[in-house]
């Protein structure tokens, strides 16, 4: 059923480790005329930290409603990244098509499902650029696409995309906080993380290295009302949430994992970490990486764009 709304059949290009190679776009494309983007196929494991064999609390919570709009349908989740989602949403028995610039963020994903006994016999993975999505007109039931529109030069295009590949009542859904959600008993913590950043770019910067960045103004609910339908729900729940500076930042800095850090060099981003360090341990003292901040997860905003006739 998945495969036949593919402009390509599935089964006549390469699959590796179950995922099918459905675009040979390269894994990230950083100065052009045309359209630039951002992917993570460098990154891997460090991008969750010690979370990435875990299934997020708030994408659990979410996955719930997703599941309300997909029903028996497909659900694309797009730049589906190490399955934060994908994997909560086929814990629900949901249909899944997972589509990533990067084959080994999805086979973190995988690892993920095998470590929380997640079945992924109705999920079909995909590698797929989000500017040519290669799924058929009016062929998915709802799209998720989160944290992936600012890391495109013209993320217009992937909701255009989005709009394209939904059936008619087809659902696009984006989840954001809802004001309220606090963060406590961190100064520390926030002393340390914005230190170690900016030291970091301190560094850069003397030889010529700027942050990269692309759409973090885009007016996503802007341009999609010119073309959907919005409704707004809330998910209320409450989470306590404790996380340590080694826990996800220092491994996503570590990593190059932060979108802005994409075009630093492996050489100097070793030299500008160790910089970085070395002023966090000269400030802080050797305990620095064990400071924490105490996160309240309070309700989130699901807005549901809705394609109409």
């Amino acid at each position: 059923m998945m495969k036949s709304i593919f402009k390509t059949d599935p089964s006549k290009v390469e699959c590796i480790n179950s995922i099918y190679q459905m675009s040979d776009m390269p894994d990230k494309v950083l100065d052009s005329e045309d359209d630039c983007y951002i992917g993570y196929e460098e990154i891997g494991e460090g991008y969750s930290g010690i979370t990435r064999l875990t299934l997020p609390p708030d994408a659990v919570e979410c996955s719930k409603l997703i599941a309300e709009y997909v029903k028996d349908g497909i659900l694309l989740d797009l730049a589906c990244g190490d399955g934060a989602y994908t994997v909560p949403c086929a814990k629900l028995g949901m249909k899944v098509i997972g589509g990533d610039i990067s084959n080994k963020m999805m086979s973190l994903l995988i690892e993920r499902a095998e470590k929380n006994n997640v079945s992924l016999d109705k999920v079909m993975l995909c590698r797929m650029n989000a500017l040519d999505i290669p799924i058929n007109d009016e062929s998915i039931d709802c799209v998720i696409a989160n944290s992936v529109l600012h890391l495109i030069s013209h993320p217009e295009k992937v909701v255009d995309e989005i709009y394209r590949v939904l059936k008619k009542d087809g659902v696009f859904i984006c989840f954001d906080d809802a004001p309220g959600r606090g963060a406590y008993g961190g100064n520390q913590y926030y002393d340390a993380t914005g230190e170690i950043y900016r030291r970091y770019w301190e560094y850069l910067g003397k030889i010529g290295i700027k942050e990269k960045k692309y759409s973090w103004k885009f007016d996503r609910n802007g341009y999609c009302e010119t073309k959907f339908n919005k409704e707004e729900r809330l998910i209320s729940w409450n989470h306590e949430h404790v996380e340590k500076v080694e826990d996800i930042f220092l491994p996503r800095l570590s990593s190059r994992g932060f979108s802005a850090q994409t075009t630093v060099p492996e050489k100097e981003h070793k030299e500008a970490l160790q910089y970085a360090l070395e002023a966090a341990d000269k400030r802080f003292g050797e305990g620095w990486r064990k400071y924490s901040v105490s996160f309240t997860q309070g309700d989130m905003v699901a807005t549901v764009f809705t394609k109409g006739e």
